[in-house]
């Protein structure tokens, strides 16, 4: 959740810089975004913790014990891998859903702006209104559901589908 959300305000700030600084000129906002963006890679580069592969999976003890073993978890993935995820009938339900979702969403990220000042004749300063509403709405709803959906999970798989569907259908309404 965590993740998702930083990523999101990722692309909220990008559409704010270059709504903000593109009327200027169209190439300081890659100037604004790419600068911050490499110190920060550097400073993760050399100060932040690589974290444990596989150190939230199931069988900790195992992993625990081949750790300590003085081996190194190394996940593989080969062609016997690809397989067996294709053929796992969760799996391809998530992968053909995820396809057309992603079309409106990707419309939506990258046009809106234009849309909202092109056609609707909104102002600059009402249409980034427009998206920091929207992408403060997308915020809250994946943190909130990233925090009640691990508060879910190991429990009762009915109720994490149940909260799945019910955020799905609830999203549409305000929408």
């Amino acid at each position: 959740a965590i993740v998702t959300a930083a990523s999101g305000c990722g692309v909220f700030a990008g559409q704010c810089i270059a709504t903000l600084m593109g009327s200027v000129d169209w190439r300081w906002p890659f100037l604004v975004i790419a600068v911050p963006s490499a110190i920060t890679a550097g400073l993760i580069w050399w100060f932040a913790e690589e974290p444990v592969r596989g150190g939230q999976e199931d069988g900790v003890e195992t992993l625990s014990l081949y750790q300590n073993a003085g081996y190194r978890y190394a996940p593989g993935l080969s062609a016997r891998h690809l397989r067996a995820l294709m053929h796992n009938k969760t799996n391809m339900l998530v992968i053909l859903q995820a396809f057309p979702g992603n079309i409106p969403w990707g419309v939506i990220i990258v046009y809106i702006h234009d849309f909202l000042v092109q056609d609707l004749g909104l102002s600059r300063r009402s249409a980034l209104g427009a998206i920091t509403t929207l992408a403060a709405a997308a915020f809250a709803g994946i943190l909130t559901g990233g925090f009640i959906g691990e508060r879910l999970y190991g429990g009762d798989s009915k109720c994490i589908a149940l909260f799945g569907g019910v955020c799905n259908i609830a999203r549409a309404l305000p929408f």
